[in-house]
């Protein structure tokens, strides 16, 4: 594959299996305002926005409701239980410091909290001080499928060379939809054999990234 400057990872189902943590966070948060999610829901909910899954599980439009959730959700997110279930992917740790000895520079631009991401690696113990920039949910006013969060950290690292030589790796459509929108490469990890019309480039593992 191609070699980049500059690797911008997605976090959740990309670098790490969070999906089990993910589906303890949605249930607790979710059955908080009377809404039961089952099983699998989980992968769905974490490819979209939160204010998208609210609606589509069914979520009232009202103030209070939607404000309980979201409450609900940031406790849940910081409390320590949130990284109980999360496994690294077998390839992530390899790939990473190959990367890095080749002297790429390493990045995140997730959709998750910035010190949830810190902890979390350091709970698997990868050292987070791989990456340069690390940009969370906070750090960003617009959401993927939004450029906003890769745009932010090329704005974070000052970045001045070519934008193609720049990729974004995430496991969703709207990781895809970000990096095009930003102007950088791109590409698809689907290890679920979730998106088997998507023709753009996609690998099955993170090593492919090296070979």
């Amino acid at each position: 594959m191609k070699k980049y400057d500059l690797y911008i990872f997605d976090y959740d189902g990309t670098l790490v299996n969070s999906f089990k943590s993910l589906y303890n966070i949605f249930d607790i948060s979710y059955r908080e305002i009377g809404i039961q999610i089952k099983p699998g829901d989980e992968v769905m909910l974490s490819r979209i926005s939160l204010v998208d899954g609210y609606k589509l599980m069914g979520g009232k439009l009202e103030e209070n409701m939607m404000n309980k959730f979201a409450n609900a959700i940031i406790r849940e997110v910081d409390s320590p239980n949130s990284l109980i279930g999360t496994t690294i992917y077998p390839e992530t740790i390899n790939v990473l410091k190959t990367l890095k000895n080749n002297g790429a520079i390493l990045a995140i631009s997730t959709s998750n909290k910035k010190e949830h991401v810190i902890e979390g690696l350091k709970a698997l113990n990868v050292d987070p001080n791989l990456f340069d920039v690390i940009i969370g949910n906070m750090e960003c006013e617009k959401h993927k499928p939004d450029p906003e969060p890769v745009l932010n950290v090329l704005k974070a690292l000052n970045y001045k060379g070519d934008k193609k030589d720049v990729i974004y790796i995430g496991d969703a459509i709207n990781d895809t939809i970000c990096g095009k929108r930003a102007e950088v490469d791109y590409v698809l990890v689907e290890r679920m054999n979730e998106y088997p019309e998507y023709k753009e480039p996609k690998i099955n593992t993170l090593e492919e990234l090296i070979k």
